[in-house]
């Protein structure tokens, strides 16, 4: 093969993660997904957390829950609850208000109340009220509740091996 030759084929390689990348998941497949699950646990509600802190500085990038991901297709949106609720039928997520910075809400990190159509929900709405409706749902005879146990443990912002401060003086 000549230089140009490879050259070429270098360079259709680098572009090629990032034409994958382009090709987004349609909506309807998370939608399938969540229906998918409801079938599979039909008399409960199964409740997803997303990555539940925002990225810190030592990491180079805000890595999403795998299972919030993969029934959403939201990446970057830390502390949000998915509510797959079978016996209704329907996904709610429950986001926190949005972020600030120097004092302003800052847009598009929090999917916003009419995003719901776009992603295949039936509601987007606070996560304070995610407690009230769970207590509803339970009141209205929802046998069954699902939570998702971490896969990896949160960090505790120490060396491995050392304790975290605030639990030095309890021993």
């Amino acid at each position: 093969m000549s230089i140009l030759g490879t050259r070429t084929l270098i360079a259709a390689l680098l572009a090629l993660p990032t034409q994958v990348a382009a090709q987004r998941i349609p909506s309807g497949e998370y939608v399938e997904r969540r229906r998918a699950l409801m079938e599979r646990l039909p008399d409960g509600i199964t409740l997803l957390h997303a990555e539940p802190r925002d990225k810190p500085e030592s990491e180079p990038s805000f890595i999403q829950n795998a299972s919030f991901l993969y029934f959403t297709g939201l990446s970057g949106v830390p502390n949000a609850i998915l509510a797959i609720d079978a016996p209704r039928r329907e996904a709610r997520l429950f986001v926190p208000s949005k972020p600030k910075a120097f004092g302003f809400p800052v847009d598009g990190v929090v999917p916003e109340a009419s995003s719901n159509a776009t992603l295949g929900l039936t509601q987007i709405v606070s996560w304070n009220s995610l407690i009230p409706y769970v207590r509803r749902r339970i009141g209205d005879g929802v046998k069954k509740l699902d939570v998702e146990e971490a896969r990896r443990p949160g960090s505790t912002g120490v060396p491995q091996g050392m304790r975290p401060a605030e639990s030095l003086g309890s021993n």
